[in-house]
């Protein structure tokens, strides 16, 4: 009687072979995020490569870069008004977001982001202000419940650069404070943004290209917290909110351990942005501080003055070139 082979795995063999596959998807899994985080990284840094052609077209228009932050405005009716418009309102045109920068109300009173009309357009998402290795996209920060009204922001991840220290000379009255007209060396800080008068490419005495106007940031977090009517907030990661919602200074490398110190924390014990209020300072509005910081390992992307992109490690110095005074 003839005998027949059957083929087939022992047990044991089974298990090897599932122990290989295990190995090499874990072996592959590091190997996929990493691209997957490359992907990321080179979206994020084309994204700021459109956010600067949009401010060197605005050079080009105007014969200087926007303000980082507009000051006080006389109407056309005579009436002075603050208006705080950032650089990433302004440039808006430039983006092909012109659609939404008509619907902005310039001449309204008090704060442009508590006008009625900007309430609502400030809440409008703008692709180029993400970096997808955050979560910015499609969140949006309700602020104003203890004002009795409600005025939205949607979060991004650009910030202006605003020198090394501080805004302005805080020697000097601060933004609302009667300074219709400052004098420009009080508005010195040694970046390439401040506050209510532009910069022209002639002032970048150490080249456009050595000089970094724009960098990251990781949006704030607790976008929730207004919907429970708590006063307190994150305003890091806001395109349209004026001060530390839209710019930084070099006081802290790149994704620093040390503590942001803006007007407002809200989640201050978010370990990857440190945070604190109440923080030692002059004026909180002028030498308060905001480091540049990402979602990317090591370091972040940030855009010079001609328009290119780099990434720049977590260790690099703390200071830029300076920038001369305005005279």
């Amino acid at each position: 009687m003839s005998r027949r082979n059957v083929c087939g795995f022992t047990l044991v063999e089974l298990l090897v072979v599932i122990a290989i596959i295990a190995i090499l998807i874990g072996l592959l899994l590091p190997a996929i995020q990493s691209a997957r985080e490359a992907a990321r990284r080179m979206q994020c840094a084309n994204n700021q490569k459109q956010t600067g052609i949009a401010l060197l077209n605005f050079e080009t228009q105007y014969g200087h870069f926007p303000a980082g932050i507009t000051g006080e405005h006389e109407t056309a009716d005579g009436r002075v008004i603050w208006q705080g418009f950032t650089a990433f309102v302004q440039i808006l045109p430039f983006l092909e977001q012109g659609m939404v920068q008509s619907k902005v109300d310039f001449d309204d009173d008090y704060m442009s982001y508590y006008t009625p009309s900007n309430r609502r357009i400030f809440g409008s998402q703008i692709p180029t202000y993400h970096c997808p290795s955050d979560n910015a996209a499609g969140r949006v920060l309700v602020i104003g419940h203890h004002y009795g009204f409600e005025s939205r922001h949607s979060r991004s991840n650009v910030v202006m650069s605003f020198g090394k220290t501080s805004t302005w000379d805080c020697r000097f009255p601060g933004p609302g404070e009667n300074n219709k007209n400052p004098p420009l060396q009080s508005l010195g800080n040694g970046g390439p943004f401040r506050f209510h008068v532009g910069r022209g490419i002639r002032e970048f005495t150490d080249g456009t290209s050595q000089t970094i106007i724009v960098s990251e940031v990781v949006a704030g977090r607790d976008d929730l917290h207004h919907h429970q009517k708590i006063p307190d907030y994150d305003i890091r990661g806001l395109w349209a909110m004026g001060f530390w919602g839209s710019q930084y200074l070099h006081v802290n490398t790149p994704n620093s351990s040390a503590v942001d110190c803006p007007d407002r924390c809200g989640n201050d014990g978010e370990p990857v942005m440190p945070c604190q209020t109440g923080c030692s300072v002059v004026h909180i509005y002028c030498d308060g501080h905001v480091a540049a910081r990402s979602f990317h390992p090591g370091g972040v992307n940030a855009l010079s003055g001609d328009g290119s992109v780099a990434f720049y490690s977590d260790s690099i110095g703390r200071h830029l070139p300076p920038l001369p005074r305005a005279k």
